[in-house]
């Protein structure tokens, strides 16, 4: 369902819905961390954040960043984490931080595997207030224009 509102919007996130017949890619299989490499990497991300960034709690106060790390690190004492679970939980903390420059970069084999896999929807879009608008379209989906309102996915209100 569509609905063109001609607004101007900005890149959110990316991908490809569908991509050319190729023999089928292989299956990503996420790289598992032993506590003490999941430790080792919050602790280098809490020190370079701490040390070189100059906005940090300019909407993070210090406490909130100090129980989310100690949160991190009581999952990572837990047992071993695989990549993609500390990368969404780190994604979703950093998006505190409210910087652009401040983010979660994938391993560069996710990206591989994520051009070479139709794992996402065939254009870009921004959210604003509950409403899913195109920002930018793959060439796979014609059908779509930048400023198109999408009101639902697979038959679910993107409300929802």
């Amino acid at each position: 369902m569509l609905r063109n509102p001609g607004l101007f919007l900005l890149i959110l996130c990316s991908g490809l819905a569908t991509a050319p017949a190729q023999e089928p890619a292989p299956s990503y299989v996420p790289r598992v961390l032993t506590s003490a490499q999941a430790l080792r990497d919050i602790d280098i991300l809490r020190r370079a954040l701490e040390t070189i960034h100059p906005g940090l709690e300019r909407y993070w106060s210090r406490e909130e960043r100090l129980a989310l790390f100690a949160a991190w690190e009581a999952r990572a004492t837990r047992g071993a984490i695989d990549e993609l679970e500390l990368l969404r939980e780190v994604a979703v903390g950093l998006a505190r931080v409210r910087c652009g420059h401040t983010r979660v970069e994938a391993p560069q084999r996710l990206d591989e595997w994520r051009e070479q896999t139709p794992t996402h929807l065939p254009f870009t879009f921004r959210l604003f207030d509950g409403r899913m608008f195109v920002d930018r379209v793959a060439e796979s989906a014609p059908a779509l224009s930048r400023g198109d309102e999408i009101l639902a996915l697979d038959g679910r209100a993107t409300s929802e």
